[in-house]
């Protein structure tokens, strides 16, 4: 039996009970533009992605410089802003064939890892 405080469902998580939120942060954007290129399962990032953020990447449409051409995806430096404990918002410039597009992203500490709760890619 639990201990009458014990909350049920998730719990945030402070900042020092949380990986590092810059190289998670690198791996979000990376899997989710690899994803939306059609290199990896969509899937993959559901873990790492609220309920809402992952429905919106699954039934939105895909920015076509992720759908169209073959040319590799570079993700520049992650850029990283922690406002409060227990919160980073992150954001970094993917190159696909010449053209640079904007990613930002809003992670959350639960229950011990990031999760992202906003997206936006330009």
């Amino acid at each position: 039996m639990g201990r009458p405080d014990d909350d049920f469902g998730p719990s945030l998580s402070v900042r020092a009970d949380l990986p590092d939120a810059r190289e998670t942060g690198r791996r979000l954007i990376t899997c989710t533009l690899e994803a939306l290129t059609g290199r990896r399962p969509l899937t993959q990032v559901r873990a790492m992605t609220s309920a809402g953020v992952f429905t919106a990447l699954s039934e939105g449409r895909r920015p076509r410089w992720c759908t169209e051409g073959t040319a590799p995806l570079l993700v520049g430096p992650v850029h990283l802003s922690e406002p409060v404990d227990g919160v980073a918002e992150i954001s970094a410039v993917a190159r696909r064939s010449g053209r640079a597009h904007a990613v930002a992203a809003r992670m959350e500490g639960i229950d011990g890892r990031w999760q992202c709760t906003a997206l936006q890619i330009g």
